[in-house]
Formats: C-alpha cells, structure tokens, sequence
C-alpha cells in the first residue's frame, strides 16, 4: 500500500515538474529571430533597427519588456500580444512572434 501511494506521489511530482518546465521554457534561451504578425501599415525592416540588438540575447521578462516598450513607444499600434515559439524541436532557441493591431 505504501509502495503504492509513493510511486503514485513520485509520477506526480515528476509531471508537476515538467509542466512548470514547459510553461517557461524560453527563459535564458537564446532570441534566434522576432517576427510580427498583424503589420499593415509598416514593414519588418521598418523595425528592425528595434528588435536587431535582442537577436542572439538570451530571453528574460527584462529583455521582454524593454523590447515590448520601445515597440509602444513608436505609437503605431494599440495591443502587441507575444507569443514564444520554439525555434527547433528542443527548444533550444526561441522566436517572439509580436501579433500586432
């Protein structure tokens, strides 16, 4: 019975585990590109000299705010919602997709 009990206690441990890994899984992982989705009025290169110095730098809630105020600071456009996207299989790079209105 108490075998039982740790091993049921043991498999959800080992899952909590993973599903708080997997909820921020980007954290300290290298920005491999940032992209948009949603431009109408603007092109990418119009905002690159924004989003170009974060390239290669790993991502961290500073790095995320400090790109996502600069971006409302331009004043073209009322929500910027991120998402973060696995750049390979293992997540070892990330994407920021800005989807933008």
């Amino acid at each position: 019975m108490r075998l039982g009990l740790a091993i049921v206690l043991a498999i959800i441990i080992v899952f909590s585990g993973f599903a708080q890994e997997s909820e921020d899984w980007y954290q300290g992982r290298p920005i491999k590109n940032i992209v948009f989705e949603g431009l109408r009025q603007i092109k990418t290169s119009e905002l690159e000299g924004i989003t170009e110095p974060f390239i290669g730098r790993p991502f961290s809630d500073d790095v995320y705010w400090d790109v996502l105020g600069r971006l409302y600071a331009l004043e073209y456009f009322d929500t910027i919602t991120p998402t973060a996207i696995r750049a390979d299989a293992m997540g070892n790079e990330v994407i920021i997709r800005f989807t933008v209105l």
